[in-house]
């Protein structure tokens, strides 16, 4: 997961260098920074104790969900096109699976 993060990032700093000025630095950056705080999640849900992971996990799944909203409105506002935007939303969906697949794992442990 840490490294679809990482991909995600470069291919979105890409696209985000050929946003219009005030976009690079408002909606751009904001996207650029959620990316690097779910890298950043990632890592410390790795790492946490037991009895932190789920929170972490819960809050990196709503993190992944607010993302796929800002791509979308980048891509409703023509900041990106259709084929940038399927390729973002296919990394954000099986993030969101794998997400989906831990949460589920540390819910059946707590039990």
């Amino acid at each position: 997961m840490i490294h679809a993060f990482y991909e995600l990032y470069k291919t979105f700093h890409k696209y985000n260098n050929k946003f219009p000025k005030i976009e690079k630095y408002n909606l751009g950056h904001k996207i650029e920074c959620l990316i690097l705080e779910m890298t950043e999640l990632t890592f410390k849900a790795l790492y946490a104790p037991k009895n932190e992971k789920l929170k972490t996990v819960k809050n990196l799944s709503n993190k992944n969900d607010l993302l796929r909203l800002l791509i979308r409105l980048c891509y409703d506002l023509e900041l990106i096109d259709q084929k940038k935007y399927l390729k973002i939303q296919k990394v954000l969906q099986k993030t969101g699976e794998m997400i989906g697949g831990w949460l589920k794992h540390l819910n059946i442990e707590r039990r």
